[in-house]
């Protein structure tokens, strides 16, 4: 039995991940917006493209 909490925590992190507001490394080329993760950086830049309402 595991009683230890913090490690499923901290192994749900990637290495060299911190929680910190600062950590934003990856940037949209388009608008500069930055982001935690880079599937978020990804969806947020196909919106520059597939816009639908875009005029």
């Amino acid at each position: 039995k595991n009683t230890n909490s913090s490690s499923s925590t901290q192994s749900s992190l990637p290495d060299g991940a911190t929680t910190g507001e600062n950590n934003t490394q990856f940037r949209c080329e388009v608008c500069g917006e930055r982001f935690t993760n880079e599937e978020n950086r990804n969806i947020h830049r196909s919106g520059h493209y597939n816009n639908p309402f875009r005029r």
